[in-house]
């Protein structure tokens, strides 16, 4: 029960919860005993061993040691029987998207996930553990590609802004929750239409596992589900121990949804829109690039900012479809560069082909890594980043590459969305202008924040002095 003693902690939530421990201390202490009785109990307890104790009988004392935990509940034989493959195919995430693990514990499926969506997916880790949570910290950047969010919740509310994930896995936890049908139309409200909240726990009868009394059926599970507002199935699967249950927040309301979204935002890139994204930059371009965003991006004050002079070469990260590479194109003049920067190859071919319609400078367009700007040292003069710092995995380490790539005096600029914007990425993966700051100065830039007239962004200046 690898996961499930993490969260035993995570939603002990009631105070019959808390009397399960010495139950199951005392079933744990029967099967070692009854290994010397003969070979089938030697067996059961053989089973029983595969995961750790529900408890350990010191509550305050079952999580000191995440990194040990994480050797039991993350060593790899555990996919012969957890499956995670089963639990990814019944998620049907798409490279791109945003997904939550309630309850992520030590990152046994964290990692799964950031995997299926990929180095633009999100994956937020939410556990209410503090260690737990502190540990998917310091071990985010060996989870996969994706951008991990560690975060700490209550036992009672996942804290997911309205519509903003994909799916939501909760595994082994489901029976701790106190007021299951709250708490599923709290994950209903948070899951974008279309997303699918999937819930993994113990099959009643199974040799291992939570007290029978605290187990649940997954027809009980489906009615609890429906009560808020999804579609239910039971999916197929192969796991020795466990069901699976599929909650869907049906489409039938997404006109209604769109409508919702300012016009401004309709043309952004999404996560459904991924895909789409890479396969057709040109249909992108068409909403990117639309003039009509100069009027809440204000390109104007970005450029001021970066303070660029003819002549000069700055990159661009995150170029995308080139919104702002004709502007900083026309601001550095016929014997200037500027260098714009994407992680994908569809983005970098439609800059390539386009380039002499990007202004006057000479255009360069580059293919570079997810974690790495890849700027020779000392040889760019401006670096701007519009709406892309968020994603980043490591913003300390990046920082370091793009100060590097500096010439003194030069300039990096990170515009993105503010904490408080009505509209932009989940809350959760959102920085202050003084979180920004601080990691700019951690790696030696003198930093300034602007917030000029843009309704939703921050400017944060920074300078290699």
């Amino acid at each position: 029960m690898k996961r499930f003693s993490v969260l035993t902690m995570l939603l002990a939530i009631t105070a019959s919860i808390a009397g399960c421990s010495q139950q199951e201390e005392s079933t744990m202490a029967d099967a070692k005993n009854s290994t010397q009785l003969g070979s089938k109990s030697a067996q059961q307890n053989n089973a029983q061993q595969e995961k750790p104790a529900l408890h350990d009988g010191v509550h305050h004392h079952a999580f000191a040691n995440p990194a040990e935990l994480a050797r039991k509940w993350n060593d790899p034989e555990r996919d012969s029987w957890q499956r995670p493959d089963q639990i990814i195919e019944a998620m049907s995430l798409e490279p791109g998207a945003t997904v939550a693990d309630i309850g992520a514990g030590t990152g046994y499926m964290v990692s799964h996930l950031s995997n299926s969506v990929g180095e633009y997916g999100t994956v937020i880790a939410i556990d209410a553990e503090p260690a737990m949570v502190e540990y998917l910290s310091a071990q985010k950047s060996k989870l996969g590609p994706a951008t991990i969010v560690p975060k700490k919740v209550s036992s009672s509310n996942p804290e997911l802004p309205s519509a903003s994930v994909d799916g939501v896995l909760i595994l082994d936890t489901w029976h701790h929750v106190a007021g299951r049908e709250a708490y599923a139309k709290k994950v209903h409200d948070g899951l974008k239409h279309g997303g699918r909240f999937v819930i993994v726990d113990y099959e009643v009868g199974a040799d291992v596992g939570p007290p029978e009394k605290m187990r649940l059926s997954p027809e009980q599970v489906s009615k609890q589900l429906e009560s808020a507002g999804f579609r239910v199935e039971v999916v197929k699967e192969s796991m020795p121990r466990h069901y699976l249950v599929v909650g869907h927040k049906d489409e039938n309301d997404e006109q209604k949804l769109n409508k919702s979204i300012p016009s401004h935002r309709q043309g952004l890139p999404s996560a459904e829109d991924v895909k789409r994204f890479f396969a057709d930059p040109m249909a992108r371009a068409k909403k990117w690039n639309d003039p009509e965003r100069d009027k809440w991006q204000q390109p104007g004050e970005i450029v001021a900012a970066l303070n660029l002079r003819p002549g000069m070469t700055v990159a661009d990260i995150g170029a995308g479809t080139g919104y702002m590479v004709a502007r900083l194109s026309k601001a550095v003049a016929e014997h200037g560069t500027v260098i714009a920067i994407d992680t994908a190859e569809e983005m970098v071919a439609y800059l390539n082909d386009r380039s002499a319609d990007l202004g006057p400078a000479k255009i360069v367009a580059k293919k570079v890594g997810y974690s790495d700007p890849e700027l020779q040292t000392a040889s760019v003069d401006r670096v701007l980043m519009l709406d892309t710092w968020l994603h980043l995995r490591d913003q300390e380490d990046y920082a370091t590459k793009v100060f590097a790539g500096l010439k003194r005096g030069g300039r990096f600029v990170v515009v993105d969305y503010a904490v408080d914007a009505e509209v932009g990425p989940p809350s959760v993966m959102r920085l202050s202008t003084d979180q920004v700051s601080k990691q700019l100065e951690s790696v030696g830039f003198r930093v300034e924040v602007v917030r000029e007239s843009m309704p939703h962004h921050y400017v944060v200046v920074s300078i290699k002095d």
